[in-house]
């Protein structure tokens, strides 16, 4: 993996969960520092039986991480009105 693989992959989960991207998932206060220190995160816990592909399973991961272990949360879930 390059650097500019890494670089690619944060710019991923930050079109999902920054707030400057409008994302799909509005992490409030969610710093780029922040992904990049939890994706390593991610990354250092793979076994040898893992591979970080920097799909979905690992952007969600690491969205994980940052729920877990940075404080992040997800966005409550707006229902629609029933007509």
């Amino acid at each position: 993996m390059t650097k500019q693989d890494l670089t690619e992959f944060h710019n991923y989960v930050a079109m999902f969960y920054h707030p400057d991207h409008k994302p799909v998932y509005k992490f409030e206060g969610l710093t780029m520092e922040d992904i990049e220190k939890a994706t390593l995160q991610h990354i250092m816990a793979l076994t040898e039986h893992q591979e970080f592909c920097a799909d979905s399973i690992d952007r969600e991961s690491v969205a994980r991480i940052l729920c877990e272990d940075y404080g992040y949360s997800y966005p409550p879930i707006k229902r629609r009105m029933e007509k």
